[in-house]
């Protein structure tokens, strides 16, 4: 029998073999949860940077967004916020108190997105973008100041600040070096992004130039657009509905045509343009005036007066003042809308012109050549019936304007003024005033004057916004339209279309068509091997020479009456709108 004496130990192979299978199961369940753990970290970790790209992306969405809807100046963007209040700071003078703040998300209108690790976004903003008029021009010329791992000309960065690295423990501060690393964190223009490590952990998302510019052009392209729309679906309404005066005049049927107006001349480019709209030009930039603004036009001044005050010296007689019918051409007649409702015109005709006398004796000097000055000046009389009638498209909008007054008598306050002065050219009294006469109507003042197709470009601000020319965009939009719908309606009364082939503009591309009524196409930014300097149309607008449809003439070449759409390229960059097919 065995007793508990006589039971032999197990060898001391066996104790050792056991005791490794023992700590070889420690090993390996501690090892499970060392793995465990580690992926849970990574998972973590590749879950907040995930997290974080998708907050960078979506404020990225944000700024783009607000440049491109912004009312007052499209481009531009709001400037850091550096008390963590989510606001974006006002100006300090003309300039932003800072240009790295946090993201403005309540400017902005967004929730306050945070990064991965918890952490309100950074936002840095080249000046050159800030929406200030001291900006200005803000357009697809305008470079940003702001560069990103090497990547120059930024309009903004976002970054990301990630959980505190090593010596930073202040985040109750509002200090950029208490939240971002290395580059970042020296109040320059200049952000990197680097490796992670325990001393750097920054994301940066740059705004590029072009992830704004190409969509404000795709806007103002748009706005334009409907502006020239607007412009040709204007309906002219007689100057008194009740009266029998040029509700049908068959001289007026030009006014029911569906037009745009002329154009002006590209010449020697967009900087050097003048911008009124000139007869026969057809393709160029957008004719516009400011009011105040003086330009040369066509006028047809007649006037039939009778019962004026009138004050008569000189040269100039009674009947001149009461009497008279000419035509001065658009070389010589200068005219001032100093508003929508009131124009001022002058004319001085010289010796041979209409209007012109002849020799004359002035101040006791006979057969003196003089130069007649004529003076207009109409302000249209708001809810009179009697007073001054502009003629003008429904709601204000301007082509060919003509102005009228006829009744008996004369409101009391008609706004006309009817001013003639002779000035000698020759003989002794060569340079003094030879006469002047002026017409003044009071109660018993009777007839009518009238002053016919006064050029009135489209308005700045009424029409075109402030902000469009202020921000020299209109140097980088080039209109065109079909030759039987532009201009003075020589072409048939609508609705007749352009013809394909032969009256009609042609765009080839990525859309095609032969039957384009008019067209609008915006430059975009400068190009290698472009060179604005010399105004020439190729420095601006271009096509592809590597495209497939190739050969084409392109968007470079004038009066061909052909455009070309493709995708944008390092070698062409132009948009194009469709105002209509």
């Amino acid at each position: 029998m065995w007793s508990e004496h006589t039971r032999q130990k197990p060898p001391k192979r066996q104790q050792g073999a056991a005791l490794l299978v023992l700590l070889t199961l420690v090993v390996l369940v501690g090892a499970g949860l060392l793995l465990e753990g580690l992926n849970r970290s990574t998972d973590n970790q590749v879950a907040a940077e995930a997290h974080t790209m998708r907050a960078l992306a979506e404020a990225k969405a944000a700024l783009v967004g607000r440049a491109v809807n912004d009312a007052n100046r499209p481009g531009s963007l709001p400037c850091p916020d550096t008390d963590n209040d989510g606001v974006a700071e006002l100006f300090a003078g003309i300039q932003c108190p800072s240009y790295i703040g946090r993201l403005p998300w309540k400017t902005l209108r967004m929730a306050n997105i945070l990064d991965g690790s918890g952490e309100t976004l950074w936002y840095a903003l080249s000046s050159s973008f800030r929406d200030h008029g001291s900006a200005e021009p803000i357009n697809s010329e305008t470079l940003g100041l702001i560069s990103v791992n090497g990547a120059a000309g930024m309009v903004a960065a976002i970054i990301a600040p990630g959980a505190p690295v090593v010596a930073q423990q202040n985040r109750t501060s509002n200090n950029d070096d208490d939240y971002l690393e290395g580059e970042n964190a020296n109040d320059d223009l200049v952000f990197i992004n680097a490796v992670r490590s325990n001393t750097f952990n920054d994301r940066v998302m740059p705004i590029a130039q072009t992830d704004v510019m190409p969509l404000v052009e795709r806007r103002i392209l748009g706005e334009v657009g409907q502006v020239l729309r607007t412009f040709r679906d204007g309906k002219w309404s007689p100057w008194n509905e009740a009266a029998a005066w040029n509700p049908v005049d068959p001289d007026d049927t030009w006014n029911n045509r569906e037009l745009y107006p002329w154009l002006s001349p590209f010449g020697a480019g967009p900087v050097a343009s003048v911008y009124n709209g000139a007869v026969g030009t057809r393709e160029g930039l957008l004719p516009f005036s400011w009011p105040g603004e003086q330009f040369f036009t066509t006028f047809k001044a007649k006037w039939n007066i009778n019962n004026a005050d009138t004050t008569v010296s000189g040269t100039v007689t009674l009947g001149e003042l009461e009497v008279g019918d000419i035509t001065f051409n658009g070389t010589s007649t200068q005219c001032t809308w100093t508003t929508i409702e009131q124009v001022n015109c002058n004319v001085t005709a010289l010796a041979g012109q209409p209007g012109n006398p002849g020799l004359l004796t002035c101040l006791g000097e006979p057969n003196t050549q003089i130069n007649r000055k004529f003076e207009f000046v109409f302000t249209a009389d708001s809810g009179d019936p009697d007073g001054v009638k502009i003629k003008r498209p429904k709601w204000d909008k301007h082509r060919e304007r003509d102005l009228k007054i006829n009744t008996t008598p004369f409101p009391i306050t008609s706004n006309v003024l009817v001013r003639i002065t002779d000035i000698a050219v020759s003989g002794p009294q060569s340079g003094n005033q030879c006469g002047q006469g002026t017409l003044v109507d009071d109660a018993d003042t009777g007839g009518e004057i009238e002053g016919k197709k006064i050029q009135f470009d489209l308005g700045v601000p009424d029409e075109l916004p402030l902000w469009l020319v202020s921000n020299n965009w209109h140097q980088l939009l080039y209109v065109a339209a079909s030759s039987i719908h532009v201009g003075d309606g020589s072409g048939a009364p609508p609705p007749v279309p352009c013809a394909p082939g032969t009256d009609c503009l042609t765009l080839v591309g990525t859309t095609a068509s032969n039957a384009v009524q008019a067209i609008v196409v915006s430059a975009g930014a400068q190009l290698a091997g472009q060179n604005r300097v010399t105004g020439t149309l190729g420095s601006y607008y271009e096509f592809d020479p590597n495209h497939a449809l190739q050969p084409l003439v392109g968007n470079d070449t004038a009066g061909d009456d052909e455009f070309v759409r493709l995708r944008r390229t390092n070698a062409f960059n132009d948009q194009v709108h469709i105002i209509a097919p």
